[in-house]
């Protein structure tokens, strides 16, 4: 019951992202870590998107093997913006990775809109992150969200995501997307 509960948020959540938040994007490259939970959530973002826009979009799974082609996949792709679908139980792991790809994609000179969602924020894997300067100023260089949830008004919120001078995250609200009641009760419960 809990997989259930949690996979539909996933998807519920993918649909606003790829429905509503990314509507104005051309070019969209998802970044996922490589496992399921993640790969549910991207193809979410990914059929909710082509369904609404006729655009171009990519996604590629991340690991420890692969993070040099998920670089140059990306480099080569010039997307509009960068969806980081790395969420899951995984911080150390999500830590290396997300460190990795994102120094290399400072060096590679990368630049697009940068999405992050709520459960690393929450769990500091980005502000962690962050300590390395490669990741900090690939993302001073470059626009920075975050996507949150208030279950309790209902709510998906993108936020600029804004570092200060201690390397610490600051999320300023830019939009609000209402949530349907029902996908409302299941954020409460699988918060």
């Amino acid at each position: 019951m809990e997989k259930d509960i949690l996979f539909q948020k996933l998807v519920y959540l993918g649909n606003i992202i790829g429905s509503r938040i990314l509507s104005d994007y051309n070019k969209i490259a998802v970044v996922s870590l490589d496992n399921f939970q993640c790969n549910v959530f991207s193809a979410s973002i990914e059929s909710s998107y082509l369904a609404t826009n006729i655009a171009r979009f990519t996604h590629t799974s991340i690991s420890e093997s692969n993070v040099e082609k998920v670089v140059q996949k990306t480099v080569s792709f010039s997307p509009e913006a960068i969806i980081l679908a790395f969420g899951g139980e995984e911080d150390k792991r999500t830590e290396e990775l997300l460190t990795q790809l994102l120094s290399k994609l400072f060096a590679a000179e990368c630049h697009a809109d940068l999405f992050f969602d709520a459960v690393n924020l929450k769990k500091k894997v980005v502000e962690n992150v962050i300590s390395h300067e490669s990741p900090l100023r690939f993302l001073e260089e470059n626009n920075t969200y975050a996507i949150t949830i208030d279950p309790e008004e209902g709510i998906v919120m993108l936020n600029e995501a804004i570092i200060n001078k201690d390397r610490k995250i600051e999320l300023y609200a830019l939009s609000e997307y209402p949530i349907s009641f029902d996908y409302a009760r299941l954020l409460k419960i699988a918060y």
